[in-house]
């Protein structure tokens, strides 16, 4: 139970609710920390356009990451996604440009 493995959903609503189930069985169960690791390119397969992306990644970021203690990191591959796809998905986590964009592109 301390390593869990999806493929994604077919929904942004449905990957929210994944989320938010196994991270509340692991604070039940104790956890002191949640960690998430995405290939996004996921959501390619299953159909996604980036409005729905993005959606979800708002929805993530203002309510499960902050609600939860969890660190997120979000793999957005650049042959796959175009490049305002990607800076729109950096956009939605507002705690990414409390840094200097240079820290990011050098």
């Amino acid at each position: 139970g301390r390593l869990m493995v999806s493929n994604g959903k077919d929904s942004g609503e449905a990957v929210y609710g994944y989320f938010e189930s196994a991270f509340a069985e692991g604070a039940r169960s104790g956890r002191g920390s949640l960690r998430v690791l995405g290939d996004m390119a996921w959501t390619l397969d299953k159909g996604f356009g980036i409005d729905q992306l993005i959606e979800f990644e708002l929805r993530y970021n203002q309510f499960l990451a902050h609600q939860f203690p969890v660190v997120t990191l979000c793999q957005y591959d650049a042959r796959r996604f175009s490049g305002v796809g990607i800076l729109d998905a950096l956009k939605c986590h507002d705690d990414t440009f409390k840094y200097p964009l240079g820290r990011f592109l050098s």
